[in-house]
């Protein structure tokens, strides 16, 4: 072998071991050089979602007090509606009993009676001969027909408060006087007004109303009759005469006792109105029933709030408090509710006195139904995540690629290219790079950072420090 084949045969097997070794080389290095992907930063609005629950909610609400229960002894004895229920207007929502009105009611019947009968007894007592039966006969008559009279006519005047029937008072309008009555009694010469034209009462509409005037104008035509009876003996019999100098004092009498049964009629009717208002309770106008607590035995004095109504045109909302979320959420930002289809908004956002913040999402009645209804929503916490979307435009990238150095501030770690010599192999290494974050998600941060131009470290296979040589995953 010559020299010169010699020199190639050891330039060949110098190549070869080099060779060898630069391939030995590169494998070590790719066992023991960090390994990160590249990323792009993007441009963009910052989306995140925030989970929160929401509770049922309405802005203000009415509470009904029943004052005419004051006094009247009323207790709950049936119950037909429960709080969250949505009512109409005149819905029955319970129904009552007055322990006390039964007593009361006797005391002013009874000073109702003893009146009429003052009246009676002091009108009649001028031409009374007690000696003569027939004269107490016709007396008593004419006393009983007058007590009768003075009951139906309250009777008719308090079912017409019930039925709210605008009665006329003057009781000759409801029904025709006989003909007896149309002319002026024996002896007198004072002229007999006419007969007004008569009343009737829609029987349909007033229920009984005609009725209860019937019977109040015939017992009064009896107590009339009876009455003209007495004058009619007293005019036949002649020689009685009353004292001229008691005759003020019996007109006085009559007109204090006429005053004594308005007063206790007046009383009468009011008790009746009291006690009506509170037998049967039903909703004042259409809405919802916040604060409804009652149950059956329960008393009740007419002072504190028998119960809450939401104010007429009202809608629940979800409430949700946002006191501790750090994004600035604002009216229509997209929420979502587990159970109701479909994205609601936010339809508003306060801050209560004691610096609480709370957003607000109205719920239509189709809404509510779908998650159960408003009963069973009361008192409980409802999921809801709302969608943040950002005003502006700006760096996103993926929240694993921010680092926090010790001291607290950001950086992320830029890829930087790096191109070897003839014999060296081309690389990338990290530079750590300082940035500032404008707010964050759980998969995005915002940076104020432009990092078009960069591509950025992330996801690496182990930690990673500023100027080292790093590797690209490949796919």
């Amino acid at each position: 072998m010559t020299t010169k084949q010699k020199a190639l045969k050891g330039l060949l097997i110098l190549m070869v071991i080099l060779a060898v070794s630069m391939f030995f080389a590169r494998t070590v290095q790719t066992i023991t050089t960090p390994k990160v992907q590249k990323i792009k930063a993007t441009r963009g609005k910052l989306e995140d979602k925030i989970s929160l629950t929401g509770e049922i909610y309405f802005p203000e609400g009415e509470d009904v007090v029943l004052p005419e229960a004051a006094g009247l002894g009323v207790s709950v004895s049936k119950v037909t509606a429960k709080e969250g229920y949505q009512v109409k207007q005149g819905d029955l929502l319970l129904t009552t009993v007055t322990g006390e009105y039964e007593k009361q009611m006797d005391t002013l019947v009874a000073e109702y009676k003893k009146a009429a009968r003052a009246l009676v007894d002091e009108r009649a007592k001028t031409i009374r001969l007690d000696a003569t039966t027939q004269h107490n006969d016709i007396y008593n008559a004419m006393v009983k027909a007058s007590d009768t009279y003075y009951l139906k006519h309250y009777e008719a005047m308090a079912l017409a408060q019930k039925l709210h029937y605008d009665i006329n008072p003057d009781i000759a309008s409801w029904g025709k006087l006989p003909e007896e009555l149309l002319t002026a009694p024996k002896g007198k010469a004072a002229e007999v007004p006419p007969q007004p034209p008569q009343i009737t009462a829609d029987k349909e509409k007033y229920p009984g109303m005609q009725e209860a005037l019937d019977t109040a104008f015939q017992a009064y035509v009896d107590s009339q009759l009876a009455n003209r009876k007495l004058l009619d003996l007293y005019t036949g019999v002649g020689g009685l005469r009353r004292a001229a100098n008691n005759t003020f004092d019996s007109i006085k009498k009559q007109d204090e006792s006429r005053e004594q049964m308005a007063d206790a009629q007046r009383k009468m009717l009011a008790l009746d109105a009291q006690r009506a208002a509170v037998l049967e309770v039903r909703a004042p106008h259409d809405g919802y029933l916040t604060k409804f607590a009652l149950k059956v035995g329960d008393s009740y004095d007419g002072v504190k709030a028998l119960y809450t109504i939401s104010k007429e045109g009202d809608t629940p909302s979800l409430r949700c408090d946002i006191t501790q979320v750090k994004k600035t959420l604002k009216k229509g930002m997209k929420v979502t509710v587990e159970g109701i289809k479909g994205d609601l908004t936010i339809s508003d956002i306060t801050v209560s006195g004691d610096n609480r913040k709370y957003a607000y999402v109205e719920l239509t009645a189709k809404q509510i139904s779908d998650l159960g209804g408003l009963s069973a929503l009361m008192g409980k916490q409802t999921p809801v995540s709302i969608t943040y979307r950002a005003d502006k435009t700006t760096t996103l990238i993926p929240a694993s690629a921010l680092r926090t150095d010790s001291d607290g501030s950001s950086f992320v770690y830029t890829v930087q290219q790096q191109y070897g010599g003839l014999l060296s192999n081309s690389g990338f290494t990290v530079k750590k790079t300082p940035v500032t974050v404008i707010e964050k998600s759980d998969k995005l941060v915002s940076l104020q950072d432009d990092l078009s131009f960069s591509d950025v470290a992330d996801n690496e296979d182990r930690t990673i420090t500023d100027g080292q040589q790093v590797m690209e995953y490949v796919d």
